[in-house]
């Protein structure tokens, strides 16, 4: 259990790295604005997603 909640922490920081890295990446090569849009809200999904894995996965462990 506390592999999977470790595996799932670093899932998150990783898409969180991800985000970042793609904002800047659309600053250099002026992304349209629309197409961030959809980007950004898949990354969000994505972390919500593993974000509520990881309250499932604590919950169950008490």
């Amino acid at each position: 259990m506390k592999d999977e909640l470790e595996e799932i922490d670093n899932e998150i920081q990783r898409l969180k790295q991800k985000m970042s890295d793609y904002l800047k990446f659309t600053k250099v090569f002026d992304e349209a604005p629309e197409k961030i849009e959809i980007q950004i809200n898949i990354m969000l999904d994505d972390l919500y997603k593993l974000i509520e894995k990881r309250s499932e996965l604590q919950n169950n462990e008490y």
